[in-house]
């Protein structure tokens, strides 16, 4: 059998992708982490499946079209902060936090986990944390300064309009050794 490793996500539209290209390349020389996300790539995680079957397939697209047919409608979202995950002074993600319409999302992800929770996958036990991994793996001479974000994020986001419909999800499959990494193979539409 076939496997691949799944998730489901919220994808950015190329006007975002775009803004977020921009920063990440502005921020490279100050910013020094060892792997930055390809642009294509950006997107906000509702549910990661891992290893999973391709004839489990059928079955998560069933459970996802009923989950999502209850929701009503499109949402807004937009870009909010900048910030990391890991070890204060050498973080593992360099993340684009989200903002806006955070009830709806958090239903579309609460929905999404319950949905392939009926088809065997474990519900979610962490909290919900949807954002936008840019970079990973800081790779600084010195100790990580959160301090370094906030001139960057000011100038950028004071120049920009940064939110967007969020319309449809996608079904991603993830190619480890491949840039750009995710390949999308279903698309639902709100």
């Amino acid at each position: 059998m076939n496997t691949s490793r799944l998730f489901i996500a919220v994808a950015l539209p190329d006007s975002i992708i775009h803004e977020v290209e921009e920063l990440a390349s502005k921020s490279k020389a100050g910013l020094p982490f060892q792997k930055w996300t390809h642009p294509t790539d950006y997107h906000i995680t509702l549910k990661f499946l891992g290893d999973t079957g391709d004839d489990q397939i059928p079955a998560i697209k069933e459970e996802v079209e009923s989950a999502i047919s209850e929701i009503a409608s499109p949402f807004t979202l937009a870009i909010d902060e900048l910030g990391t995950f890991g070890k204060p002074a050498s973080p593992s993600i360099l993340w684009l936090g989200v903002a806006g319409q955070l009830p709806e999302l958090n239903r579309l992800q609460a929905s999404i986990d319950e949905a392939t929770a009926k088809v065997g996958f474990s519900l979610e036990e962490r909290a919900y944390n949807p954002h936008i991994t840019i970079a990973r793996r800081y790779q600084g001479k010195s100790a990580w300064n959160a301090d370094d974000l906030k001139p960057l994020y000011t100038t950028w986001k004071s120049n920009l309009e940064l939110n967007w419909q969020v319309s449809d999800i996608v079904l991603y499959r993830s190619h480890p050794k491949e840039r750009p990494m995710y390949e999308p193979i279903l698309r639902w539409q709100l």
